[in-house]
């Protein structure tokens, strides 16, 4: 079976794992919603904020084996204060380059080999370095009916260990 599980994705579950651990007051203690952008939530609860992510590939370094991937995300909410302390977290998790890297790769390391049955997709990656490309504080929305939004943009430069060099002669 292939896999399809990107750098993205991992910095996704970290990041909601994070949220959760520091910020569960507002989420009650479940998984805060980071959502594909392709499927926006049409009613959240109250004040309950949520974030909407994309994902895009970079160009290969010059380090050929290193990868580069984007994580973009759009914090809603209808509180600036919830959005600043979201982006306030980012800001600490994902600025610190190689030590934010190591971070995440011993979150890694301590999932579980195997989940529902095969290996666990998480473990075929090795981030290297990990920084904030950008981040904006609350402004109000277009598109969310009073809601204000906040960005983050996340580069992630990463080794996939499982990634096979596909020759297509």
């Amino acid at each position: 079976m292939q896999n399809y599980t990107t750098a993205v994705h991992v910095l996704r579950a970290y990041f909601q794992d994070r949220l959760k651990h520091h910020l569960p007051e507002y989420w009650g203690g479940k998984n805060p919603p980071i959502i594909p952008a392709q499927q926006q939530p049409e009613v959240v609860e109250g004040d309950t904020p949520f974030l909407v992510y994309i994902g895009s590939f970079g160009p290969t370094s010059d380090l050929f084996q290193y990868q580069t991937e984007v994580f973009n995300c759009s914090i809603y909410s209808t509180s600036p204060a919830k959005i600043a302390a979201i982006t306030k977290l980012a800001i600490n998790l994902f600025n610190r380059y190689d030590i934010s890297a190591d971070r995440i790769n011993n979150w890694i390391d301590r999932q579980p080999d195997v989940v529902q049955g095969a290996p666990n997709p998480f473990k075929q990656f090795e981030f290297k370095t990990v920084y904030l490309t950008g981040a904006v504080g609350a402004q109000p929305a277009t598109s969310e009916g009073g809601r204000n939004d906040g960005e983050i943009e996340v580069t992630i430069e990463y080794v996939d260990v499982e990634d096979e060099f596909v020759d297509s002669a």
